[in-house]
Protein backbone atom coordinates (compact mmCIF):
# COMPACT_ATOMS: atom_id res chain seq x y z
CA UNK A 1 0.00 0.00 0.00
CA UNK A 2 1.35 3.42 -0.86
CA UNK A 3 0.75 7.05 0.80
CA UNK A 4 2.62 10.06 -0.66
CA UNK A 5 4.29 11.86 2.12
CA UNK A 6 7.01 14.19 3.22
CA UNK A 7 10.11 12.67 4.69
CA UNK A 8 10.07 15.27 7.95
CA UNK A 9 6.33 13.61 8.85
CA UNK A 10 6.41 12.72 12.21
CA UNK A 11 4.18 10.35 13.75
CA UNK A 12 2.56 10.33 17.21
CA UNK A 13 1.25 8.13 19.33
CA UNK A 14 0.78 9.75 22.64
CA UNK A 15 2.99 11.39 23.77
CA UNK A 16 5.38 9.28 21.89
CA UNK A 17 7.04 10.44 18.37
CA UNK A 18 8.66 8.70 15.75
CA UNK A 19 10.33 10.07 12.23
CA UNK A 20 9.37 8.52 9.17
CA UNK A 21 12.83 7.99 8.67
CA UNK A 22 13.20 5.80 11.17
CA UNK A 23 10.85 3.82 10.50
CA UNK A 24 12.30 3.18 7.36
CA UNK A 25 15.68 2.49 9.11
CA UNK A 26 14.34 -0.36 11.51
CA UNK A 27 12.55 -2.01 8.19
CA UNK A 28 9.15 -1.37 9.08
CA UNK A 29 8.46 0.93 5.91
CA UNK A 30 9.76 1.86 2.84
CA UNK A 31 10.27 5.54 1.44
CA UNK A 32 10.69 6.24 -2.04
CA UNK A 33 11.35 10.01 -3.47
CA UNK A 34 9.17 11.60 -5.66
CA UNK A 35 11.31 14.36 -7.31
CA UNK A 36 8.95 16.15 -8.83
CA UNK A 37 6.77 16.97 -5.53
CA UNK A 38 9.58 16.50 -3.25
CA UNK A 39 7.71 14.09 -1.27
CA UNK A 40 8.07 10.33 -0.42
CA UNK A 41 5.86 7.39 -1.30
CA UNK A 42 5.50 5.42 2.10
CA UNK A 43 5.48 1.84 0.56
CA UNK A 44 4.01 -0.35 3.39
CA UNK A 45 5.07 -3.73 3.61
CA UNK A 46 2.10 -6.33 3.46
CA UNK A 47 3.12 -8.08 6.98
CA UNK A 48 3.02 -4.51 8.90
CA UNK A 49 -0.18 -3.14 7.37
CA UNK A 50 -1.77 -6.17 7.77
CA UNK A 51 -0.68 -6.39 11.66
CA UNK A 52 -1.46 -2.36 11.62
CA UNK A 53 -4.90 -2.84 9.74
CA UNK A 54 -5.71 -5.74 11.45
CA UNK A 55 -5.52 -4.53 14.76
CA UNK A 56 -7.81 -1.55 13.75
CA UNK A 57 -10.31 -4.45 12.82
CA UNK A 58 -11.74 -3.38 9.55
CA UNK A 59 -10.68 -6.38 7.51
CA UNK A 60 -13.35 -8.65 6.23
CA UNK A 61 -11.22 -11.13 5.90
CA UNK A 62 -10.52 -11.06 1.78
CA UNK A 63 -7.27 -9.09 1.92
CA UNK A 64 -5.66 -11.84 3.83
CA UNK A 65 -7.40 -14.59 1.68
CA UNK A 66 -5.92 -12.47 -1.72
CA UNK A 67 -2.29 -14.01 -0.84
CA UNK A 68 -3.50 -17.64 -0.75
CA UNK A 69 -2.73 -19.05 -4.06
CA UNK A 70 -4.93 -21.61 -4.07
CA UNK A 71 -7.87 -19.22 -2.58
CA UNK A 72 -10.81 -19.42 -5.13
CA UNK A 73 -12.26 -15.89 -5.83
CA UNK A 74 -16.22 -15.31 -7.03
CA UNK A 75 -17.34 -11.60 -8.06
CA UNK A 76 -18.45 -11.24 -4.09
CA UNK A 77 -15.24 -11.59 -3.35
CA UNK A 78 -13.44 -9.32 -5.59
CA UNK A 79 -15.63 -6.68 -4.90
CA UNK A 80 -15.34 -7.70 -1.20
CA UNK A 81 -11.41 -7.18 -1.45
CA UNK A 82 -11.65 -3.76 -3.34
CA UNK A 83 -13.79 -2.37 -0.36
CA UNK A 84 -11.57 -3.81 2.05
CA UNK A 85 -8.52 -2.40 0.34
CA UNK A 86 -10.13 1.53 -0.06
CA UNK A 87 -11.31 1.24 3.78
CA UNK A 88 -7.85 -0.03 4.71
CA UNK A 89 -6.19 2.68 3.00
CA UNK A 90 -8.61 5.22 4.31
CA UNK A 91 -7.90 4.35 7.89
CA UNK A 92 -4.09 4.12 6.95
CA UNK A 93 -4.11 7.78 6.22
CA UNK A 94 -6.22 8.94 9.17
CA UNK A 95 -4.14 6.77 11.48
CA UNK A 96 -0.24 8.17 9.99
CA UNK A 97 -2.88 11.56 11.03
CA UNK A 98 -1.96 12.68 7.16
CA UNK A 99 -4.39 15.37 6.47
CA UNK A 100 -7.81 13.81 5.32
CA UNK A 101 -8.23 16.48 2.15
CA UNK A 102 -6.47 14.70 -0.93
CA UNK A 103 -7.03 15.11 -4.69
CA UNK A 104 -8.56 12.09 -6.08
CA UNK A 105 -6.32 10.94 -8.46
CA UNK A 106 -3.28 10.95 -5.35
CA UNK A 107 -5.99 8.50 -3.19
CA UNK A 108 -6.22 6.34 -6.32
CA UNK A 109 -2.58 6.34 -7.39
CA UNK A 110 -2.23 5.93 -10.99
CA UNK A 111 -5.59 6.02 -12.05
CA UNK A 112 -6.19 7.20 -15.64
CA UNK A 113 -9.25 10.03 -16.39
CA UNK A 114 -9.37 13.38 -17.56
CA UNK A 115 -7.63 16.32 -14.86
CA UNK A 116 -10.59 17.76 -13.65
CA UNK A 117 -11.57 14.32 -12.27
CA UNK A 118 -8.55 13.50 -10.91
CA UNK A 119 -7.65 16.74 -8.87
CA UNK A 120 -10.62 16.88 -7.35
CA UNK A 121 -10.23 17.27 -4.03
CA UNK A 122 -12.20 14.61 -1.20
CA UNK A 123 -12.03 14.88 2.82
CA UNK A 124 -11.65 10.98 3.31
CA UNK A 125 -12.74 10.06 6.72
CA UNK A 126 -12.59 6.43 8.24
CA UNK A 127 -15.35 4.22 6.68
CA UNK A 128 -17.09 1.08 8.21
CA UNK A 129 -17.56 -2.10 5.57
CA UNK A 130 -21.52 -2.29 5.27
CA UNK A 131 -22.98 -5.79 2.98
CA UNK A 132 -26.31 -4.93 1.76
CA UNK A 133 -28.76 -7.28 2.14
CA UNK A 134 -31.19 -5.54 -1.17
CA UNK A 135 -30.28 -3.85 -4.16
CA UNK A 136 -29.72 -0.43 -4.20
CA UNK A 137 -31.17 2.11 -5.12
CA UNK A 138 -33.86 0.91 -1.89
CA UNK A 139 -35.55 2.04 1.12
CA UNK A 140 -34.58 -0.82 2.81
CA UNK A 141 -30.62 -0.78 4.36
CA UNK A 142 -30.76 -4.09 6.07
CA UNK A 143 -27.29 -5.30 6.69
CA UNK A 144 -26.37 -8.86 4.83
CA UNK A 145 -24.82 -9.60 8.13
CA UNK A 146 -24.03 -7.79 11.12
CA UNK A 147 -25.80 -6.70 14.27
CA UNK A 148 -27.10 -3.25 13.24
CA UNK A 149 -29.47 -2.00 10.07
CA UNK A 150 -28.75 1.57 8.99
CA UNK A 151 -31.70 3.48 9.16
CA UNK A 152 -30.52 6.03 6.09
CA UNK A 153 -27.87 6.51 3.84
CA UNK A 154 -24.49 8.50 5.64
CA UNK A 155 -21.03 9.04 5.14
CA UNK A 156 -18.83 7.06 7.35
CA UNK A 157 -19.68 3.85 5.49
CA UNK A 158 -18.52 1.92 2.62
CA UNK A 159 -21.57 0.21 0.93
CA UNK A 160 -21.13 -3.44 -0.89
CA UNK A 161 -24.43 -3.77 -3.08
CA UNK A 162 -26.70 -6.49 -3.27
CA UNK A 163 -26.11 -9.40 -5.76
CA UNK A 164 -27.04 -7.82 -9.58
CA UNK A 165 -28.12 -4.36 -8.48
CA UNK A 166 -28.50 -1.87 -11.29
CA UNK A 167 -26.27 0.52 -9.47
CA UNK A 168 -22.28 0.41 -8.36
CA UNK A 169 -20.78 -2.93 -7.00
CA UNK A 170 -19.26 -0.39 -4.03
CA UNK A 171 -20.25 3.08 -3.43
CA UNK A 172 -19.92 5.49 -0.31
CA UNK A 173 -19.86 8.71 0.16
CA UNK A 174 -18.45 12.08 1.25
CA UNK A 175 -19.50 15.56 2.18
CA UNK A 176 -16.61 17.56 2.16
CA UNK A 177 -15.24 20.10 0.48
CA UNK A 178 -18.35 18.72 -1.64
CA UNK A 179 -21.25 16.37 -1.95
CA UNK A 180 -20.02 13.72 -3.56
CA UNK A 181 -20.97 10.26 -4.15
CA UNK A 182 -18.09 7.72 -5.31
CA UNK A 183 -19.74 4.90 -7.39
CA UNK A 184 -16.99 1.64 -7.80
CA UNK A 185 -17.93 -1.13 -10.66
CA UNK A 186 -15.38 -3.75 -10.11
CA UNK A 187 -15.00 -5.55 -12.68
CA UNK A 188 -13.29 -9.59 -13.16
CA UNK A 189 -11.74 -10.56 -15.87
CA UNK A 190 -14.47 -11.88 -18.27
CA UNK A 191 -15.97 -9.34 -20.34
CA UNK A 192 -14.07 -6.53 -22.33
CA UNK A 193 -14.50 -3.31 -21.03
CA UNK A 194 -14.84 -0.30 -23.75
CA UNK A 195 -15.63 3.23 -24.24
CA UNK A 196 -19.16 2.51 -24.82
CA UNK A 197 -19.73 0.25 -21.27
CA UNK A 198 -17.97 2.59 -19.63
CA UNK A 199 -20.14 5.54 -20.61
CA UNK A 200 -23.14 3.81 -20.19
CA UNK A 201 -22.20 2.23 -16.70
CA UNK A 202 -21.48 6.31 -15.47
CA UNK A 203 -24.64 7.58 -17.18
CA UNK A 204 -26.74 4.92 -14.72
CA UNK A 205 -25.09 5.71 -12.68
CA UNK A 206 -25.11 9.47 -12.61
CA UNK A 207 -29.38 8.79 -13.36
CA UNK A 208 -30.09 7.24 -9.78
CA UNK A 209 -31.77 10.59 -8.84
CA UNK A 210 -34.58 10.57 -11.56
CA UNK A 211 -35.04 6.59 -11.43
CA UNK A 212 -35.80 7.11 -7.96
CA UNK A 213 -38.41 10.00 -8.93
CA UNK A 214 -39.72 7.82 -11.77
CA UNK A 215 -40.19 5.27 -9.22
CA UNK A 216 -42.08 7.23 -7.11
CA UNK A 217 -44.12 8.86 -9.24
CA UNK A 218 -45.46 5.03 -10.35
CA UNK A 219 -45.91 4.32 -6.71
CA UNK A 220 -48.37 7.18 -6.40
CA UNK A 221 -50.07 6.44 -9.91
CA UNK A 222 -50.59 2.91 -8.82
CA UNK A 223 -52.06 4.13 -5.76
CA UNK A 224 -54.83 5.94 -7.21
CA UNK A 225 -56.85 2.75 -7.90
CA UNK A 226 -56.14 1.29 -4.84
CA UNK A 227 -58.33 1.31 -1.39
CA UNK A 228 -58.18 3.53 1.52
CA UNK A 229 -55.39 1.40 3.32
CA UNK A 230 -53.30 0.50 0.45
CA UNK A 231 -53.08 3.99 -0.83
CA UNK A 232 -51.83 5.22 2.47
CA UNK A 233 -49.76 2.94 2.32
CA UNK A 234 -48.56 3.57 -1.44
CA UNK A 235 -48.07 6.96 -0.68
CA UNK A 236 -46.04 6.85 2.41
CA UNK A 237 -43.97 4.73 0.12
CA UNK A 238 -44.07 7.39 -2.60
CA UNK A 239 -42.64 9.86 -0.49
CA UNK A 240 -39.79 8.09 0.92
CA UNK A 241 -38.53 7.64 -2.49
CA UNK A 242 -38.89 11.37 -3.22
CA UNK A 243 -36.92 12.19 -0.39
CA UNK A 244 -34.07 9.51 -1.63
CA UNK A 245 -34.13 11.06 -5.10
CA UNK A 246 -33.66 14.73 -3.32
CA UNK A 247 -31.03 13.33 -0.97
CA UNK A 248 -28.69 11.95 -4.05
CA UNK A 249 -29.72 14.96 -6.19
CA UNK A 250 -27.14 16.55 -3.98
CA UNK A 251 -24.15 14.45 -4.85
CA UNK A 252 -22.12 14.88 -7.79
CA UNK A 253 -21.36 11.06 -8.87
CA UNK A 254 -17.94 9.89 -9.95
CA UNK A 255 -17.66 6.32 -11.67
CA UNK A 256 -14.55 4.50 -10.67
CA UNK A 257 -13.91 1.12 -12.94
CA UNK A 258 -11.47 -0.96 -11.27
CA UNK A 259 -10.95 -4.18 -13.66
CA UNK A 260 -8.12 -6.41 -14.79
CA UNK A 261 -9.21 -5.88 -18.46
CA UNK A 262 -6.68 -4.51 -21.04
CA UNK A 263 -8.17 -1.17 -22.11
CA UNK A 264 -7.35 -0.41 -25.93
CA UNK A 265 -9.30 2.39 -26.62
CA UNK A 266 -8.25 6.35 -26.12
CA UNK A 267 -8.29 7.39 -22.66
CA UNK A 268 -8.47 11.13 -23.26
CA UNK A 269 -11.69 10.34 -24.62
CA UNK A 270 -12.79 8.70 -20.86
CA UNK A 271 -15.53 11.27 -19.98
CA UNK A 272 -15.35 13.52 -17.20
CA UNK A 273 -16.59 12.38 -13.21
CA UNK A 274 -15.05 8.80 -14.97
CA UNK A 275 -11.94 7.25 -13.30
CA UNK A 276 -10.23 3.86 -14.58
CA UNK A 277 -8.03 1.57 -13.15
CA UNK A 278 -7.17 -0.82 -15.68
CA UNK A 279 -4.49 -3.74 -16.27
CA UNK A 280 -1.79 -1.80 -17.34
CA UNK A 281 -2.19 0.65 -13.97
CA UNK A 282 -3.49 -1.91 -11.93
CA UNK A 283 0.26 -2.47 -10.16
CA UNK A 284 0.02 1.03 -9.78
CA UNK A 285 -2.30 1.39 -7.57
CA UNK A 286 -2.76 -2.04 -5.49
CA UNK A 287 0.92 -1.93 -5.67
CA UNK A 288 2.69 -5.24 -6.73
CA UNK A 289 1.97 -7.99 -3.69
CA UNK A 290 -1.72 -7.18 -3.69
CA UNK A 291 -1.76 -6.80 -7.83
CA UNK A 292 0.40 -10.04 -8.33
CA UNK A 293 -1.52 -12.37 -5.65
CA UNK A 294 -4.72 -10.47 -7.08
CA UNK A 295 -4.13 -11.50 -10.68
CA UNK A 296 -3.47 -15.09 -9.37
CA UNK A 297 -6.59 -15.86 -7.77
CA UNK A 298 -8.75 -14.42 -10.81
CA UNK A 299 -6.71 -16.35 -13.38
CA UNK A 300 -5.68 -19.29 -11.51
CA UNK A 301 -8.14 -21.33 -14.37
CA UNK A 302 -6.51 -20.12 -17.39
CA UNK A 303 -2.86 -19.42 -15.81
CA UNK A 304 -0.87 -22.14 -17.81
CA UNK A 305 0.87 -23.06 -14.38
CA UNK A 306 -2.10 -23.63 -12.54
CA UNK A 307 -5.25 -24.70 -14.67
CA UNK A 308 -5.72 -28.06 -16.00
CA UNK A 309 -6.06 -29.13 -19.65
CA UNK A 310 -9.76 -29.02 -19.54
CA UNK A 311 -9.66 -25.64 -18.19
CA UNK A 312 -7.12 -24.23 -21.09
CA UNK A 313 -8.87 -25.65 -23.82
CA UNK A 314 -12.69 -24.44 -22.87
CA UNK A 315 -10.73 -20.50 -21.87
CA UNK A 316 -8.75 -20.42 -25.62
CA UNK A 317 -9.79 -20.97 -28.84
CA UNK A 318 -5.89 -21.50 -29.81
CA UNK A 319 -5.59 -24.45 -27.14
CA UNK A 320 -7.34 -28.12 -28.32
CA UNK A 321 -7.42 -31.12 -26.22
CA UNK A 322 -3.95 -32.86 -27.36
CA UNK A 323 -2.06 -29.19 -26.64
CA UNK A 324 -4.19 -28.88 -23.69
CA UNK A 325 -2.75 -32.47 -22.31
CA UNK A 326 0.56 -31.46 -23.56
CA UNK A 327 1.03 -28.21 -21.48
CA UNK A 328 -0.25 -30.01 -18.05
CA UNK A 329 2.28 -32.46 -18.99
CA UNK A 330 4.87 -30.17 -19.60
CA UNK A 331 4.14 -28.43 -16.30
CA UNK A 332 4.90 -31.70 -14.45
CA UNK A 333 8.50 -31.21 -15.42
CA UNK A 334 9.19 -26.62 -15.44
CA UNK A 335 7.78 -24.15 -14.46
CA UNK A 336 7.30 -21.60 -17.47
CA UNK A 337 8.91 -18.50 -15.93
CA UNK A 338 7.42 -16.65 -18.45
CA UNK A 339 4.95 -16.29 -21.88
CA UNK A 340 8.32 -16.05 -23.38
CA UNK A 341 9.56 -19.21 -22.30
CA UNK A 342 6.25 -20.70 -22.55
CA UNK A 343 6.32 -20.03 -26.37
CA UNK A 344 9.44 -21.38 -26.61
CA UNK A 345 8.09 -24.96 -25.80
CA UNK A 346 4.84 -23.94 -27.61
CA UNK A 347 5.99 -22.23 -31.07
CA UNK A 348 2.38 -22.72 -32.39
CA UNK A 349 0.72 -20.41 -29.80
CA UNK A 350 3.26 -18.04 -29.74
CA UNK A 351 1.36 -15.56 -32.82
CA UNK A 352 -1.90 -16.35 -31.08
CA UNK A 353 -3.22 -12.59 -30.10
CA UNK A 354 -5.53 -14.19 -27.06
CA UNK A 355 -3.10 -15.98 -26.09
CA UNK A 356 -0.27 -13.66 -25.86
CA UNK A 357 -3.08 -10.92 -24.47
CA UNK A 358 -3.73 -12.70 -21.53
CA UNK A 359 -0.28 -14.97 -21.09
CA UNK A 360 2.08 -12.14 -20.58
CA UNK A 361 -0.16 -10.61 -17.97
CA UNK A 362 -0.47 -13.73 -15.63
CA UNK A 363 2.21 -13.92 -12.74
CA UNK A 364 5.22 -16.17 -12.94
CA UNK A 365 7.59 -17.50 -10.93
CA UNK A 366 8.84 -16.15 -8.34
CA UNK A 367 5.60 -15.15 -7.06
CA UNK A 368 4.01 -18.73 -7.77
CA UNK A 369 5.13 -22.11 -8.90
CA UNK A 370 3.12 -24.71 -10.58
CA UNK A 371 0.77 -27.43 -8.29
CA UNK A 372 2.82 -30.08 -9.89
CA UNK A 373 5.95 -28.44 -8.78
CA UNK A 374 7.79 -29.93 -6.12
CA UNK A 375 8.88 -26.43 -4.25
CA UNK A 376 5.28 -25.13 -4.66
CA UNK A 377 4.33 -23.17 -1.66
CA UNK A 378 1.13 -22.65 -0.19
CA UNK A 379 1.88 -19.01 1.16
CA UNK A 380 4.14 -16.22 -0.23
Amino acid sequence: MEIESKMSDELQDGRFIIKLEHLERDRHLILRKLEVTRKVLIDIPYFFMYIYVDELGIFSNKLDRAFLPDSDWSWEDFEIFIADFIASKIRMIHVLEKTKSLKLGDFFHGAQGSDVTLNLLINFEPVQIYKLKHQFPCLNLSAKEGNYDLNKLEPGYIMINGYSAPFADVFFLVNNPEPILIAIQCRKRKKSLDLRTIKDEHEKNSNISEKMEEKAEKIRENAKVKGREMKEKLQKEAEQYTKLADFLSKYRIITIFITTQRFREELESLPDDCILIHQENFDIFFGPVFSSRTKLVMTRDSNPNLSTASELTSKFKAIKKDIGEKIEEARKRKTFRSHKEFCKDFPELAEDDEIRNNFVYYPYPPHIESFEHPNKRTRV
